[in-house]
């Protein structure tokens, strides 16, 4: 028996999932499963993670795709078959992101289904949430995917079901759809449960006590095995049939993913090598260039050549070429220091063939690691550069880069205090740990409650708690060719 789970939620769906990338795509391999999709909420922010745990298994499937939401229509999962639909994929999570609230989209199902070309639809799956309080337009959905458009059947085990195949019975006959079987996977493991409805109470902002029907109604959103889910669905085979006949279709790996540098400004005629080289030459004379730095810059450039590293120098000259125009004051510091290049370019300031510096601490080939040039600008003119950057790439191309702000299990411990309705007021984590046991004296599971909320708190450590903006990082990229 063969089985594809195509709706996991990692603790990328932030204060929803509840188990990292790896232990899902872990757990599944350990399961038996023949292959697995991630598909968080508005984001594909687990995606890299959950890659370097299925790289190693060929035979495996892993597929890469998202849970959009909507303000007037049910979630829809879309999951890529090709390089293409995973490109409109990020394109439509950016654009959910614009001017709306932090961790929510702004999507409306119009602007999206007239989006899609005919081309890139023939090439997204996509699976609606049936149990949304929102509307479905499977009509509308069916007219652009076409076969692409499945019925979700979860058998969640909470005393709904019967009355929701038959909902969907009716869906399906009416509509000439096909069934696809999921779990709507949300944790690796049936004992995250417990993590995850702390999670949802954090979410909510408020404790277990009154949060109600927000938590799931048992432990059933975990990886079953093949057996367990032919079990399930002893009645409707064909639609595990189907999990395998959709992964078998989607043929997208995050291996084909390639960053690729702007070349637009390169003069006509030039390659981005021939123009380092061109700079380079025109640059010397503000430099004191012997025959021992000749040398240094002939090594370089060659090495710099064989990596392909050329584009990178380019945008950092560039960068810093504008910063001197501005009179900006900017410094590049670190191991770049070592580059006879990065000297001639003005990036750096001090003299390599003078200090005996070693080039290859900053570019080996053996090491294979791509360079990295970190640059100070004066604080107060900083923003001037990340227009310059916004002004010449455009905002579709280039943007701040994010972080992801992680629990650590003090902050962890605080807030599962909270969801177990410890008075935690305005207490720090370090004073809540010396107040603890008076602050739980009246409380009813207080024999129990410490080890129960220092469990959860380190099954949370390292969990993805939201995004954030790197107050240094910028990140641009060549025109999408998708």
């Amino acid at each position: 028996m063969k089985y594809v789970e195509l709706r996991t939620k990692t603790n990328f769906s932030f204060l929803t999932g509840a188990s990292h990338p790896n232990e899902l795509l872990e757990q599944a391999l350990k399961m038996g499963l023949s292959g697995m999709a991630l598909t968080d909420i508005n984001g594909v922010y687990g995606m890299p993670r959950g890659y370097r745990v299925a790289k190693d298994h060929p035979d495996f499937k892993y597929l890469c795709g998202c849970e959009l939401t909507f303000f007037d229509h049910a979630p829809l999962t879309l999951i890529a078959k090709n390089r293409a639909a995973y490109a409109r994929i990020c394109q439509l999570v950016t654009t959910s992101k614009k001017d709306s609230e932090k961790g929510e989209g702004n999507l409306y199902i119009a602007g999206f289904l007239t989006g899609l070309t005919a081309i890139i639809a023939a090439n997204l799956v996509v699976i609606p949430r049936t149990e949304s309080e929102l509307p479905v337009q499977w009509a509308e959905l069916k007219n652009l995917f076409k076969r692409n458009l499945y019925i979700p059947l979860t058998f969640y085990q909470d005393g709904h079901d019967e009355k929701r195949v038959r909902r969907l019975l009716e869906i399906r006959n009416t509509f000439g759809l096909e069934f696809v079987a999921s779990n709507d996977v949300e944790y690796h493991i049936k004992k995250r449960k417990l993590v995850q409805d702390v999670l949802i109470s954090i979410r909510e902002t408020k404790p277990l006590s009154e949060i109600g029907f927000k938590i799931r109604g048992n432990g059933e959103r975990y990886i079953k095995n093949p057996q367990q889910m032919a079990l399930l669905y002893k009645d409707f085979p064909e639609a595990l049939d189907k999990t395998v006949e959709i992964a078998s279709e989607c043929t997208f790996s995050p291996s084909e993913l390639k960053y690729r540098y702007p070349s637009e400004w390169i003069p006509e005629n030039y390659t981005a090598q021939s123009y380092l080289e061109f700079l380079v030459s025109e640059n010397k004379i503000n430099r004191t260039v012997d025959a021992k730095m000749q040398k240094l810059l002939d090594h370089e450039l060659k090495l710099i050549g064989e990596l392909n590293y050329a584009d990178y120098f380019l945008t950092i000259f560039d960068i810093v070429r504008k910063a001197n125009e501005l009179e900006i004051l900017c410094q590049g510091r670190g191991s770049a220091a070592n580059s006879a290049v990065c000297y001639v370019l003005g990036i750096t300031a001090i003299n390599p063939s003078e200090m005996n510096l070693l080039f290859e601490r900053f570019i080996s080939a053996e090491r294979g690691e791509p360079p990295d040039i970190d640059i100070d600008f004066e604080h107060e003119r900083r923003e001037e550069i990340i227009q310059y950057m916004y002004t010449r790439y455009g905002r579709d191309r280039a943007g701040m880069v994010s972080a992801v702000v992680t629990y650590q299990y003090r902050s962890a411990f605080r807030e599962v205090c909270k969801a177990f309705g410890v008075p935690v007021g305005t207490l720090s984590a370090k004073k809540l740990e010396r107040q603890f046991d008076e602050l739980i004296k009246d409380h009813p599971q207080k024999d129990s409650l410490q080890d129960k909320i220092s469990y959860i708190a380190g099954e949370m450590q390292g969990f993805p708690r939201h995004l954030s903006i790197h107050s240094g990082m910028f990140y641009h990229s060549a025109c999408c060719r998708a």
